[in-house]
């Protein structure tokens, strides 16, 4: 017998697996909130070496990006979301994650500039979330920590 395995037995095809992912998503609120997350953590990774946050901000990383993603399957989609049936391995999860940025960047996920108006604002504010310091301004424009 030949050892020998092939490419197909290496790589799963990546059209079936965009394809199941795309199915797998079907609620714009959904939809929004996935590419909010996305576009957060492609915001944070900019912003941190350009502006050093707390040093806390870049763990925030991984639940920026998956957390939107996960209000968005269980509350509006009401089922459970795709990572945990393809993430299972280390491939399946980076085919996953290559399938949802690359729909994300071809438009194929948001039609519409009211939903990529929406995700942008979301991002945009999930990020200064976790990179703002603990700080907050008095009624006498003072800036104080917070306790």
């Amino acid at each position: 017998k030949d050892a020998a395995l092939s490419l197909d037995q290496v790589l799963p095809d990546s059209t079936n697996i965009c394809a199941e992912y795309e199915a797998a998503h079907f609620n714009q609120v959904s939809d929004v909130l996935h590419c909010a997350g996305m576009v957060a953590l492609l915001l944070l990774l900019i912003v941190v070496p350009l502006k050093p946050p707390p040093i806390n901000a870049i763990l925030w990383g991984p639940p920026i990006y998956y957390l939107p993603a996960w209000v968005g399957h269980y509350c509006f989609q009401r089922d459970i979301p795709a990572v945990f049936s393809y993430g299972t391995t280390l491939h399946g999860w980076w085919m996953g994650e290559w399938c949802a940025l690359k729909q994300l960047f071809s438009g194929r996920i948001l039609s519409t500039s009211i939903e990529w108006v929406s995700a942008l604002v979301l991002a945009i504010g999930f990020v200064q979330l976790v990179t703002t310091k603990n700080t907050k301004i008095t009624r006498d424009g003072q800036k104080t920590k917070r306790e």
